[in-house]
């Protein structure tokens, strides 16, 4: 259940919450990263890493699916993990 919430904004940060394409989401991913004790920037850094993980996991999959044929899902994270950790270097997406 949603529960509504005021916040005061001044004219300068409202313009950038306008700008935003769901101010509310990142609102409560920063409220949840407070609660965590970690920083904005490092639980963004984890979204990224776990999307990329997700997208070099199915591209693997789709070019190796006999591979694949049979494992369970932690198999499947640490296979994703292990092709994701081959290309930490940005040189290698490019």
């Amino acid at each position: 259940m949603k529960v509504q919430k005021t916040i005061s904004l001044t004219p300068a940060t409202a313009m950038i919450a306008d700008k935003m394409d769901n101010f509310s989401q990142w609102i409560r991913i920063s409220l949840r990263a407070h609660a965590d004790g970690m920083s904005l920037g490092t639980i963004m850094q984890n979204q990224i890493k776990w999307a990329q993980t997700a997208k070099y996991l199915a591209s693997f999959i789709a070019d190796h699916p006999e591979i694949c044929d049979g494992m369970n899902a932690h198999q499947l994270e640490a296979l994703g993990m292990d092709h994701a950790r081959k290309q930490l270097l940005l040189e290698d997406f490019e």
